[in-house]
């Protein structure tokens, strides 16, 4: 708990060293965004960055902004297709419970990727339980996104946990976005794959807003094909090599949601609910994959949250919100998809449908935050904030064991009736979260912007952590604009690492004493746009992570299977990225290209050696074309090579992720129909292999995902 002087002190520094952006340009509504050149596109207003409105430009960070019409103009089906396109990203599939997404980012990851902050409209998503807003959640759909902004670099000077190495800010339609109250569109393809979204959003009057939204996706990918391995029966010591293994997955989703804006008021509720089924990394053979033998993964996410904006004169204003959010997971294993636990391989059904474990998560987070924007002076913006968040985590246990419960001599596990030959049991608990923030953003001349700013952590559970950043922005030409940044941030210990497990079969020992991750980030950007079209940035970055949270050994002769987790090591990361774009009025050619390069090594008991699994090289590009005001033909790629290896275990050799490029492709038919859009998308078109690299011990060849898919759509608007 934060103490009355120390809550004092950091209330005078708020004001006394530097931060927030000034919205210098008007905002524009979302119809506007189709027609947006350049010059236009880099006035639209974003507040990521500071917790305050600022254009492209003026925003104390390495921004990305990705439009409604860049969404439907490369025909994304969820966030995923969107943040691949991101300079530094990689979207992966992750195996910690094995259905949801990881993201590489700047030659760091975690399975959880609990290591990025995301927001919805300026409120977390990230869960209790460990941190991440992917662990529950496969994906996220984007039938009313208006725009999404990522911080490319640290964030928890402004949020606090989890804004590591990037924000991304979900920002939703309200009414009076909409030109067209209502939108509907549903596609249609290979792989039993369906995408229906609807949209109505409506200006009722100056003080009322309402945008309602719902979706639903379906797809079934029965023939991922997995790169062969050999594998050790621990019975017998056998090897045995996998020759044609497939991975199955499949994956059902539905969200609904609004949001209402009256007066000074934003309110904002969604629920989603997913299904998702996999034979995981070891993969199936052809003639087994039906959804009865794959693992299945059922998981909900509610949210609501409520924002208060006043102005209390022309240099005053003050803000409150506050947010809910719970997630849900159950998670059914089958004996069948593991054949690397168990040493063997099954070709009958023999076994192939009985579970052999289950597990069963629910997390609340409770977050409150006030806030007020002073502006003492025409150069100098001043905002200072309180926050309060309370995590919980219901008591979950994890059932493990095989049982035949009707005698026929299958193991064909019945859940109600569940008897586990083990199980792990994680007590119910909380913690709580105290913070105060402060920045201030100076002007100091017309050429010279400096951002500065502070934030203190107190947590209940781990003690206190604080972060400062600083941004410079220095523009000595109207066509030149510099950017230097230096910001501290943290990754919080999960709840599970910190607190007991009661009756637990598996032999880990909690660590209460552990400290939250640490990063400290440089990185200086350049922008130079020579015509009012073209707009050129590099950006250069280092970072250094210390006090990483690990799973280790205890080194315990009598437990030699028993482990802890502790802070131990570093890593190290530098590299650039080159970006290119080019808009120009007339909007019927646009183009954008990105290539970035990271050196990533860690340090370990003394020794440095490569990170393990990541894309050193990655690129990414999008083409669009208007031709005849009626078809619009966009074509979109990511390209990501020079791999490091995965090093060999006692069980597996070392693994080397093969470059992949994957090409996607849209056809957009307008003005033949009235108010109706048809189109054609192609994703993967090359049908390109994608070998994830992800925990060898389970996936000795990478995590084989992403398929090709066709699809035939319509949208109406009216």
């Amino acid at each position: 708990m934060l103490k009355p002087k120390e809550l004092a002190l950091l209330l005078v520094s708020a004001f006394l060293i530097p931060m927030p952006l000034r919205a210098d340009t008007k905002v524009m509504g979302v119809e506007d965004l189709v027609l947006l050149s350049l010059e236009e596109l880099l006035n639209v207003q974003i507040s990521t960055p500071s917790k305050s409105n600022s254009n492209f430009q003026n925003a104390p960070g390495v921004v990305s902004l990705i439009t409604r019409r860049d969404i439907d103009n490369m025909g994304a089906r969820s966030l995923a297709d969107v943040l691949n396109n991101v300079p530094g990203f990689t979207v992966g599939r992750s195996m910690w419970l094995g259905h949801h997404l990881t993201l590489h980012t700047r030659g760091t990851f975690t399975l959880s990727a609990d290591n990025i902050l995301f927001l919805l409209n300026g409120q977390r998503l990230n869960d209790a339980l460990t941190g991440s807003a992917f662990t529950f959640i496969s994906d996220y759909p984007l039938d009313n996104v208006k725009q999404i902004e990522v911080i490319r670099g640290p964030g928890s000077a402004l949020y606090g946990a989890n804004a590591f190495m990037g924000v991304i800010n979900i920002i939703t339609m309200t009414g009076k976005d909409y030109k067209k109250s209502t939108r509907i569109s549903a596609r249609k393809g290979d792989n039993n794959a369906t995408y229906v979204q609807a949209e109505y959003g409506k200006k009722i009057s100056d003080d009322l807003n309402i945008a309602l939204h719902g979706s639903f996706s379906d797809f079934d990918n029965t023939n991922l094909s997995q790169k062969p391995y050999s594998i050790i029966n621990r019975q017998t010591g056998t090897s045995r090599t996998i020759n044609n293994p497939v991975n199955a997955e499949a994956s059902r989703s539905y969200n609904l949601g609004g949001r209402i804006q009256y007066q000074g008021f934003d309110f904002d509720m969604g629920y989603q609910a997913s299904q998702y089924w996999n034979t995981w990394s070891s993969g199936s053979v052809p003639s087994m994959t039906s959804k009865d033998f794959r693992n299945q993964f059922n998981a909900s996410l509610f949210h609501t949250g409520l924002k208060y904006n006043k102005s209390l004169s022309d240099s005053l204003s003050v803000k409150a919100s506050g947010s809910y959010v719970s997630h849900w997971s159950e998670t059914k294993l089958k004996y069948w998809t593991w054949p690397i636990v168990f040493g063997e391989v099954l070709e009958s059904e023999h076994l192939a449908k009985g579970d052999f474990a289950y597990l069963e998560y629910k997390t609340d987070t409770l977050n409150l935050e006030t806030s007020l924007e002073w502006k003492p002076l025409a150069d100098h913006v001043i905002i200072a904030g309180l926050s309060f968040e309370k995590d919980s985590l219901d008591e979950s246990v994890d059932k493990t064991g095989m049982h035949d419960t009707d005698g026929d001599g299958f193991q064909d596990t019945i859940l109600d009736n569940y008897v586990p030959a083990g199980k792990n049991v994680i007590p119910a608990s909380s913690r709580k979260v105290y913070a105060i923030f402060g920045q201030h953003t100076w002007d100091i001349s017309d050429r010279v912007r400096m951002t500065t700013g502070i934030r203190m952590d107190d947590y209940s559970d781990f003690g206190k952590t604080t972060n400062p950043r600083i941004a410079l922005i220095f523009k000595p030409s109207e066509k030149l604009s510099i950017k230097a940044l230096v910001g501290r941030a943290f990754r919080a210990p999960a709840m599970t690492d910190l607190h007991a497990i009661r009756d637990s079969t598996v032999d880990f020992l909690p660590n209460p004493e552990l400290d939250p991750e640490t990063v400290l980030t440089y990185e200086l950007q350049f922008q130079y746009k020579p015509t009012k079209s073209l707009l050129l940035s590099s950006s250069f970055f280092k970072f250094n992570i210390d006090d990483i949270i690990r799973r280790v050994s205890t080194q315990n002769p009598d437990k030699p299977g028993q482990f802890t987790v502790t802070n131990s090591g570093e890593r190290t990361s530098e590299g650039v990225e080159l970006e290119l774009n080019y808009r120009p009025t007339n909007e019927s050619f646009s183009l954008f290209a990105n290539y970035s390069y990271v050196d990533a090594t860690e340090v370990l008991a003394g020794i440095r050696t490569q990170t393990e699994g990541i894309a050193r090289q990655s690129f990414n590009f999008g083409v669009n074309v208007d031709l005849f005001n009626k078809l619009t033909v966009n074509v979109n790629g990511n390209v990501r090579t020079d791999w490091t290896a995965q090093t060999s275990t006692p069980m597996f050799g070392a693994f080397k992720p093969p470059t992949y490029t994957i090409l996607n492709t849209r056809l957009a038919l307008r003005n033949v129909v009235p108010d109706v859009v048809f189109t054609f998308d192609v994703f993967n078109l090359l049908d390109s292999k994608q070998y994830f690299p992800i925990l060898q011990s389970f996936a000795p060849t990478g995590l084989a995902f992403n398929g090709r898919q066709f699809l035939l759509g319509v949208k109406y608007e009216y």
